[in-house]
């Protein structure tokens, strides 16, 4: 048997048609839950103030512990079990973003003529000048050429030959942002 648990944010509402069966159910207030019976032995369901217990009728049984404003509907079956408790104390999650933070320069940065010839031109709209080296890289990841930018705002790439390349811009603080361009002449 298998019991993990799922809790039942505020104001949402959840439809279980996966029969989630054999799990601790926790049910905050606002929520409404609708459960099928899914397991050969009891699964077991907390339900606060407020929270809605919908009950469909399935395999097995399950046990229903409720604070005295919570809704539980649907128990007239004897496959549900209920406790009532004066309070319930609900596990607390926490949920912490992951992930990387985005920075806005690209949205600052202009490169042209697009596609190019010979020369590449640098726009910062914002002013965003602390960007000091530029890598050109082409379509199968080689760094083909590296420039001290030194507040150029052209990079000249007559030496390059057509194709799709990546424009990298690092600045002094680690920041790097990449803009796509094509040679074509």
């Amino acid at each position: 048997m298998f019991f993990s648990r799922y809790l039942c944010g505020p104001n949402t509402t959840v439809y279980d048609t996966v029969a989630i069966g054999c799990n601790y159910l926790y049910v905050n207030a606002g929520c409404t839950l609708f459960f099928k019976l899914n397991c050969s032995n009891a699964s077991s369901i907390w339900v606060k103030n407020n929270g809605i217990l919908n009950v469909i009728p399935g395999i097995g049984s399950v046990q229903v512990y409720y604070e005295p404003l919570a809704v539980i509907n649907n128990t007239a079956s004897s496959s549900t079990i209920l406790s009532p408790c004066p309070s319930i104390t609900l596990p607390t999650v926490i949920c912490t973003q992951t992930g990387i933070k985005e920075n806005n320069y690209s949205n600052d940065l202009e490169i042209y003529p697009n596609p190019a010839s010979d020369k590449l031109n640098i726009l910062f709209t914002s002013g965003a000048k602390e960007f000091i080296k530029a890598q050109i890289v082409n379509s199968i990841g080689q760094v083909v050429k590296e420039i001290d930018l030194n507040n150029k705002t052209q990079i000249n790439i007559e030496d390059l030959p057509n194709g799709v390349y990546l424009l990298n811009l690092k600045s002094t603080n680690s920041t790097s942002i990449s803009k796509r361009f094509i040679i074509a002449r």
